[in-house]
């Protein structure tokens, strides 16, 4: 505006011509690090693949384990949320080297900061170190949430991409079996545990249009498990709650099918008035009273507690505190 001098930076605007001292004090970051993050940058305008070639040339040969541990999982973050198998793919086995890299020098990694950087480079993860359970848990719900996104965006042509891939990448036995259920080449009798569960109901929504309540519920309740304890929280936390809104709330399945359609519908309803992955909760604990399925005393509780960690914006929580605790009498467990 006429009159305005725009020329003038004040502390605190774009670059600082006078920091506090305490910040003058403050060494500078190192040029490396800061090429991780830059990398992290182009990522968002970029293949991940490709950031990361960018990123090797600036480094020269050099690596910083700490580092390379958090880029290349915010690429694979990346992947997931954009669908690209073939990225995916190509990041995974950086991924897990990294991981398991990371399992083993700790202390190592934990020295390492932003002015002084510890440098190295990951090797190949060797077969006898994929079996940790750090390793093992990780591999499942990277793998599921891929998984799970593409089955709440309609992308279930990845889910084929990836079991054809995978494998050339890196040969992870529990990996091939969690694909083959997803893409019903192999079942899961008497399942106990949430990987299998989860890949279960990847396969029942990518093949079936119509889903009754019991089964959304179900799907609903396993993809949300998996969000809630990923590494990829976000891309698949984000694919859940897009998709629990299209599916409760306009294709909510016949509205004939629930026990007490005219208590059950107004319930979901205004839980669905909350936002965030954390009002997901909420819609299974409204929707838990008018369906067959019922949950265990356990799992109720969580559910209630991340449905109570929310900042409510609406009426919704009435439908949650109103629903009474019940014992499982079966699945879902």
């Amino acid at each position: 505006m006429a009159g305005e001098d725009f020329t003038t930076l004040v502390p605190g605007m774009c670059s600082n011509l006078n920091p506090p001292e305490q910040i003058r004090e403050k060494e500078l970051a190192s040029l490396d690090v800061t090429w991780y993050l830059f990398a992290i940058v182009e990522s968002q305008t970029m293949p991940p693949t490709a950031a990361l070639e960018r990123l090797r040339g600036r480094l020269r040969g050099r690596q910083i384990p700490s580092m390379e541990l958090m880029v290349i999982e915010r690429l694979v973050e990346g992947a997931i949320s954009s669908q690209a198998a073939n990225e995916f793919v190509s990041l995974f086995r950086l991924w897990i080297d990294h991981l398991v890299y990371w399992e083993s020098h700790r202390d190592a990694m934990a020295q390492s900061s932003v002015a002084h950087p510890v440098y190295g480079v990951a090797p190949a993860a060797q077969e006898s170190q994929l079996a940790s359970t750090f390793i093992l848990e990780n591999t499942q719900h990277s793998i599921l949430g891929f998984c799970i996104v593409a089955a709440c965006c309609g992308h279930a042509d990845r889910i084929a991409t990836l079991r054809t891939e995978l494998p050339k990448s890196l040969h992870l036995l529990e990996a091939e079996r969690l694909l083959d259920v997803m893409l019903g080449t192999q079942t899961i009798p008497g399942a106990t545990e949430l990987p299998d569960f989860a890949a279960a109901q990847v396969r029942n929504v990518t093949v079936n249009a119509t889903l009754t309540p019991e089964e959304l519920f179900e799907a609903t309740l396993r993809f949300l498990e998996v969000a809630l304890r990923s590494r990829f929280k976000k891309p698949v936390g984000a694919a859940v709650e897009k998709w629990v809104r299209q599916r409760w709330g306009p294709e909510i399945p016949s509205p004939s099918l629930f026990a007490t359609p005219k208590l059950a519908i107004p319930a979901i309803q205004r839980a669905l008035e909350t936002s965030g992955l954390d009002g997901v909760p909420t819609v299974l604990l409204a929707a838990e009273q008018y369906q067959r399925l019922r949950l265990s005393q356990d799992l109720r509780a969580y559910l209630v507690s991340v449905a109570k960690s929310m900042r409510p914006s609406s009426d919704a929580i009435p439908a949650l505190d109103s629903s009474p605790a019940r014992a499982s009498s079966g699945d879902p467990r």
